[in-house]
């Protein structure tokens, strides 16, 4: 049986930076003790977890300040060692609300629900050795998750009515799915799926992160095998759309040299079915 670690713990005055990164968007450095940087390298599904508990709770205090609007938390990456993780996030948040949103985090950060994740996602899985001497020959592995196999949509209960499952979504990855260089050190992509409704994503971030979290999953495979090393999240930042159709707009952190390269990854990422089955399955009832 692995060892638990210890709780991790962050000191929310001094180890908790929120800056604006522009009138657009805010930015946050948090580094907790007591975390292994090399558990949520690993795992990404780690992060994902930890930036949706922080968004959680901004949600909750700012509904009750009467602040409208998504404030999804993306951490964009994580640095660190065996002693602790610094988590490097960004927040899409218009100027006007800056000083509001920056207060709530601050805020959100002290609640124990947070360290209480952070502390959840630091646990060791099999994947992790207890034993510190295996730990150093492990990190520069990186471990492969394999995909869960989709489950085919079934009607979930609601109020006693069954809900009619939602038919496939489509998409036509030739014509409907743009990538381009947003700068130097940055891709932004849109996808647009039919037979997909829009209010049930925004409604949902997770639904979202999940299709965000499968297309860099897919992407990620490709470039292993093409050699290129590194961290490509696919962050989708907003969606657009109808009871038709969404359209995904996401963004992903990738230096100039590497944009070709990555964007027809994409494109090859899209065609896989794997990706359209997995928005067919977040875009069911509930």
């Amino acid at each position: 049986t692995l060892k638990p670690s210890k709780p991790s713990t962050v000191d929310c005055e001094k180890e908790h930076t929120v800056t604006a990164k522009d009138d657009k968007n805010l930015q946050g450095v948090l580094v907790v003790k007591s975390c292994h940087a090399s558990r949520f390298a690993r795992k990404p599904n780690r992060c994902t977890n930890v930036g949706n508990k922080l968004g959680a709770l901004l949600k909750n205090r700012l509904d009750k300040a009467g602040i409208k609007g998504q404030y999804p938390v993306n951490i964009v990456k994580t640095l660190g060692d065996k002693t602790q993780t610094e988590f490097h996030y960004t927040i899409p948040c218009d100027k006007s609300q800056h000083q509001s949103v920056i207060q709530s985090l601050k805020d959100s950060c002290k609640e124990k629900d947070f360290i209480d994740t952070v502390t959840a996602e630091n646990q060791p899985d099999e994947d992790d050795s207890s034993s510190e001497s295996d730990e150093e020959s492990k990190q520069g592995q990186t471990t492969k998750i394999s995909p869960k196999p989709t489950s085919v949509p079934r009607p979930t209960k609601a109020s006693g009515k069954t809900l009619k499952p939602s038919k496939l979504s489509t998409v036509d990855c030739e014509k409907d799915h743009t990538v381009t260089a947003k700068d130097d050190k940055n891709l932004q992509g849109v996808l647009v799926v039919k037979s997909c409704h829009a209010s049930r994503f925004a409604r949902k971030p997770s639904r979202c992160t999940n299709v965000g979290n499968k297309l860099g999953a897919l992407l990620k495979s490709r470039l292993d095998k093409a050699g290129i090393k590194g961290q490509y999240p696919v962050n989708i930042v907003k969606t657009a759309g109808d009871k038709t159709q969404t359209e995904f707009h996401y963004t992903i952190p990738c230096d100039k040299s590497q944009h070709q390269t990555v964007i027809q990854s994409l494109k090859d990422s899209c065609k896989e079915k794997d990706l359209i089955d997995t928005i067919t399955e977040e875009n069911q009832p509930d």
